[in-house]
């Protein structure tokens, strides 16, 4: 028995030919084939390739969004990557300097939502932006949950996150309604310098 192809896609840039195929291999597992061919004029065309398994491909997909759009969409254009790590570090002094007993919401609005962690904005989604010990311990389920990696809230259901103890109804709302709004607002900032402008509309 043979892996399965289920769509491919592919394009050409210049004496390149890019492959992108979605495959099911024999053990039932689901990946992403990316394919380079080159083609050299001097030798034997040349082939290189990568393999995505499917429990990668969302956080992937995440990463790519993320990193697409942060350069796309960067208050500074011309900034290096010198800059970006100053900035870091500049959170990262700032975040250190900061008062541990202040409210979420107070140290939201007074040093900008960038300064906190991914724990204190769970914690901020899921209590009461304050650092009361409940709103920790569902920041933690969450993330624990999520092994840490936010990126796999994309695409759960409202039953997927009520499987989390201490995260109810009304807290799964919360946060698919949040995640609801980042995607929207993704789709329909404006892509600078483009001369097409990709917009959501909702019908």
């Amino acid at each position: 028995m043979k892996n399965r192809m289920i769509a491919t896609e592919s394009f050409r840039s210049g004496k390149d030919i890019y492959f992108f195929d979605y495959l099911v291999a024999v053990n039932g597992r689901h990946y992403l084939r990316i394919a380079r061919m080159e083609n050299c004029s001097d030798g034997p065309i040349k082939r290189s390739k990568v393999v995505i398994f499917e429990d990668v491909i969302q956080p992937m997909i995440a990463a790519f969004a993320y990193l697409l759009h942060s350069g796309a969409f960067a208050e500074n254009q011309d900034q290096t990557p010198k800059d970006i790590r100053e900035k870091a570090q500049e959170i990262k002094a700032l975040r250190e300097s900061m008062d541990p007993d202040m409210p979420l919401r107070e140290r939201l609005g007074l040093y900008g939502a960038g300064t906190l962690t991914e724990h204190e904005l769970v914690s901020l989604l899921l209590g009461l932006g304050t650092t009361s010990d409940e709103a920790t311990h569902m920041a933690d389920e969450l993330l624990g949950h999520l092994g840490g990696n936010t990126a796999k809230l994309i695409g759960m259901t409202q039953a997927d996150l009520c499987r989390i103890p201490g995260i109810g109804m009304a807290k799964c709302s919360v946060i698919l309604a949040a995640m609801e709004l980042g995607r929207r607002s993704f789709l329909a900032a404006p892509i600078t310098g483009s001369p097409v402008d990709f917009r959501y509309s909702q019908n």
